[in-house]
Formats: C-alpha cells, sequence, structure tokens
C-alpha cells in the first residue's frame, strides 16, 4: 500500500476509527476480492481502493498495477475522493484536468478513469476506482454497477466501525467492573486469591497473607500448593 503526500485542501482532523485500523501495510483479500471483481467484471487493466487520512492517500488494493509513490496532484483519485459526484474521464488525454499526469503523458499511459467516492456516515473516506490505458465510453448502467461495488467496500468499513465500537464498549465495561471490584475489595479488606487452572498461575494479594499471619514476601513464591498448605481444613471438604 502506498502513501501519497496531500496537498492543503484535502481534508484534516481525526479518520474514523474503523479507517485508522485499515491504514497499515497488510494487505486485506476482503478489498482484493472486490478489486478483482471489479478488474474482471469491467474488462479493465487496473482497479483500485484507496483511502482518505487526514494529509494522506493510501491505496488499499491494487490489481494491475504496482503504484508509484506520487504527490496526489499527479493522480485521478485525490479528485474523485473529493467530489461529490462519480468522475468519469474517458480520455486523459483529451482532459486538461488530467493531460499533464506522469501516468498519462508516460507509462502505463492510462486514458481511461472512473472513480466513485466511498462514504461512511457521510464523510468521504476514499475512491473505488477504474483505470485502462485506452479511451473507452463508461455507460450509466456501468455507473451503477460500479456504484454497488463502492456500496460492497462502504458496507465492509461500517462493519469494522460496529466491531470496533462494540470492542471498545466491552472494554470500556471490563475495565470499569475491574475497577468496583478493586474498590469493594479494598473497602473490605477482603483477601483474594486467583488460581489458572489451565496454567496453574495464582495471584494471592497482601491481605490474604496477612490473613494467615504472614507477608507475601514472605510465602513468595506462591503456587496453589500454597494455598493448600496454608488453608483451613473446611475449605478443603
Amino acid at each position: 500500500m502506498k502513501q501519497l503526500p496531500s496537498p492543503a485542501h484535502l481534508p484534516t482532523g481525526q479518520t474514523i476509527p474503523a479507517i485508522s485500523d485499515l491504514l497499515d501495510d497488510s494487505t486485506d483479500a476482503r478489498f482484493d476480492r472486490i478489486t478483482r471483481l471489479a478488474q474482471q467484471t469491467f474488462s479493465v487493466s487496473v482497479a483500485v481502493i484507496s483511502f482518505l487520512h487526514q494529509d494522506r492517500l493510501l491505496f488499499k488494493s491494487c490489481q494491475g498495477i504496482d503504484l508509484p509513490l506520487l504527490p496526489i496532484e499527479q493522480s485521478f483519485c485525490g479528485d474523485a475522493s473529493l467530489d461529490e459526484a462519480p468522475l468519469i474521464v474517458e480520455d486523459a488525454r483529451q482532459d486538461a484536468r488530467f493531460a499533464h499526469l506522469s501516468m498519462v503523458m508516460s507509462a502505463p499511459f492510462l486514458r481511461f478513469y472512473a472513480g466513485v467516492p466511498l462514504r461512511i456516515h457521510g464523510q468521504r473516506i476514499g475512491t473505488l476506482c477504474l483505470l485502462d490505458p485506452q479511451p473507452r465510453q463508461f455507460g450509466s448502467e456501468q455507473l451503477q454497477l460500479l456504484g454497488d461495488m463502492a456500496a460492497m467496500v462502504e458496507e465492509l468499513v461500517q462493519r469494522d466501525i460496529e466491531h470496533n465500537v462494540s470492542r471498545t464498549g466491552l472494554a470500556m465495561a471490563l475495565q470499569e467492573s475491574e475497577r468496583r471490584a478493586r474498590l469493594v475489595i479494598e473497602g473490605t479488606r477482603a483477601g483474594t486469591w486467583q488460581w489458572n487452572v489451565q496454567t496453574g498461575e495464582t495471584v494471592f494479594n497482601e491481605r490474604w497473607a496477612e490473613m494467615i499471619g504472614y507477608t507475601l514476601a514472605e510465602l513468595s513464591p506462591t503456587t496453589i500448593d500454597t494455598w493448600l498448605a496454608l488453608a483451613h481444613p473446611d475449605d478443603l471438604v
């Protein structure tokens, strides 16, 4: 995945959490399946999913090309990601906005571009796009199909968001539960111990040792045998 410098007009600020998780160097088979499908369905040389992140444009999945590190103004995707509507360029050499691009003027000599913005909660997050060295027309039915594929990408990102929210909520609830448990233990001066049956690991608090007339340092190292040796006989029944 490539990272492209971005001009000042790109959106800045915090990124949606799920997007942050996606912005790494790892490949993602879910997105690769969609770009492969797009490449084959439309018979184009290149299909790409890119994400916007603060001042960067990152290509998460690329089929048919190894995208170089380019200034964002030297790419189609920067404009497409910022547009409200899909961007169709039937022949870049005949389009003053893009005729100067290095990828148009030199290898891979791209001429055709079709890009659909990706949005989550109304926020533009990137683009699903097609590129090809041959000029071509792109009809409304084809655009609708590309839009459907873009919606598939958005659904994957939305699932990641929901998963992250659920995971974060559970983690916060667990932290709060543990905090309350610590307050109860400290307030009641209860002696506690834990035993992981699978690993054999044990954890005793200082109060437990005090209740039987020791300090943890005096009993260290502690194991389940420590508890068995010092427990009241009634507790072993």
